[in-house]
């Protein structure tokens, strides 16, 4: 078992040129930013209904915020990742929709425009639309998506198309542009691209409205997604960029936190029932009121390493917040008590298991005889909780892996504590939860002493024994 008492190793933050991802929700009028480090940020701007753009308008180096109102035509850009009014509004022809990208590089984004009636694609370098734009006609399929990249890293964005029926993006419009298919896409998802790694190329992303699920790949390849995680709800639209310093009304001081860790926890806060990488958050338990309250969180956090990951746990005066990375900077929050909010981050009662080693000093704990195996619950609420300990000397059904050594299966049964020492852990908890019916998420192993500290941390327990 990890000694939580010790410091983990913090990981590298992601460059700071690569882009984060963003969210427009279109029942709220809500923005959700999140730079590519997880410095959050919500707020409102445009109105329920609009379709979100993201530039960089006045050439800052900070993609802001814009919208487009599809019944009017009205383009609204603002300046700063922010609520307010428009710096810039102008409307669109009729049957014109807006492509955002920095078409020239020369650092200012402006916003292109495709009337679905012609087939015109005009491209003009100036926000105001005062300079003479360029036009070109091209066929795009209906149903197609166009959207802007730098697909060759020369700072100049060009137009891509996305087939939503195949999953295939295509990376121009020329007719030996390249293409690249995301097998988890379909035409239900919501496309999009960033520079995700900071190497100035922008590669795609989806967001699956039903799941949530956000997937990125970091190449122009064909292939599975290199990144994934939940975020949302299905009335975000994705949005991409490079969204500088966020400002949000959550202030965050834990004391020994990563900033990544920090971050996490401030998004958790500030977005609650959809906030990234917090995991089994019912979002009709909690209706965020992040645009009208502040909120100061403050407390500590306990880090440690455990199988090649990073775990915290951080406290404050009233909740208790789990979280895992796996590069030592990036946190996704996996349970806990938020006792200020009224609910728990657990949909429901979780179980593990809890596997004592008998090894000696030198000897493989991971392959050792389970001297007790414990099933630990806690209900969803996250107050009340029981251990429940298995007879190592019980015999079980197993039909799992074994090995020429054993365990040793005697007319379809073995004593479950053997498993654990010849086959692992894993099996041995496949094991109990065929024979418990419940369903136990993982485990951990522990000698006798962390055992002891683990019963007491719970403050006790009363001893039940049941012949």
């Amino acid at each position: 078992m990890a000694d939580l008492l010790s410091t983990a190793p913090v990981g590298s933050p992601p460059p700071s040129a690569a882009d984060g991802v963003g969210a427009f929700d279109t029942e709220t009028a809500e923005w959700h930013l999140r730079t590519r480090g997880g410095d959050p940020a919500v707020f409102v701007f445009g109105s329920p209904g609009q379709h979100p753009l993201v530039g960089d308008w006045d050439g800052d180096g900070v993609d802001t915020i814009g919208t487009y109102d599809t019944a009017t035509g009205l383009v609204s850009l603002r300046n700063t990742n922010s609520s307010g009014p428009a710096d810039l509004s102008y409307a669109l022809a009729s049957g014109e929709i807006p492509i955002a990208g920095d078409f020239d590089g020369d650092g200012i984004d402006t916003v292109a425009t495709f009337n679905v009636n012609t087939g015109v694609l005009t491209v003009s370098n100036s926000s105001a639309q005062s300079t003479p734009p360029n036009q070109t006609t091209m066929t795009v399929a209906s149903g197609h998506v166009l959207f802007a990249g730098d697909f060759n890293g020369d700072g100049k964005d060009t137009i891509g198309i996305w087939n939503p029926r195949d999953g295939v993006a295509t990376l121009g419009t020329r007719p030996d542009s390249p293409s690249v298919l995301l097998p988890s896409s379909d035409e239900r998802h919501h496309f999009f691209v960033g520079d995700w790694t900071g190497d100035g190329v922008d590669t795609p992303g989806t967001l699956d409205p039903a799941s949530q699920v956000i997937s990125l790949r970091h190449t122009l390849t064909s292939g599975d997604a290199d990144e994934t995680y939940v975020w949302g709800t299905e009335s975000w639209i994705p949005v991409a960029g490079n969204f500088g310093n966020l400002e949000s009304r959550v202030t965050v001081d834990i004391l020994a936190a990563p900033q990544g860790l920090s971050w996490a926890v401030e998004s958790l806060y500030l977005e609650l029932s959809s906030a990234p990488f917090a995991q089994a958050v019912s979002a009709s338990l909690y209706s965020p009121a992040s645009t009208t309250q502040n909120v100061q969180v403050k407390g500590v956090a306990v880090t440690a390493e455990a199988f090649g990951s990073q775990i915290a746990v951080v406290t404050t005066d009233s909740d208790t917040i789990l979280a895992v990375s796996d590069d030592g900077w990036t946190w996704r929050i996996v349970g806990g008590t938020l006792a200020s909010e009224g609910f728990s981050l657990s949909a429901g009662p979780r179980f593990v298991a809890i596997l004592g080693s008998d090894a000696r000093p030198g000897e493989d704990p991971l392959s050792s005889f389970a001297d007790s195996i414990h099933i630990y619950g806690v209900n969803a609420a996250g107050t009340e909780g029981a251990i429940v300990g298995i007879n190592r000397d019980t015999a079980i059904k197993y039909s799992g892996p074994t090995t020429p050594a054993g365990p040793r299966v005697e007319n379809g049964r073995v004593e479950i504590s053997h498993i654990m020492e010849y086959v692992g852990p894993d099996p041995l908890v496949q094991a109990l939860a065929v024979e418990t019916n419940l369903p136990i998420e993982g485990w951990f192993v522990t000698g006798f002493e962390d055992f002891i500290n683990l019963v007491n941390a719970m403050g006790g327990i009363d001893y039940l024994s049941i012949p």
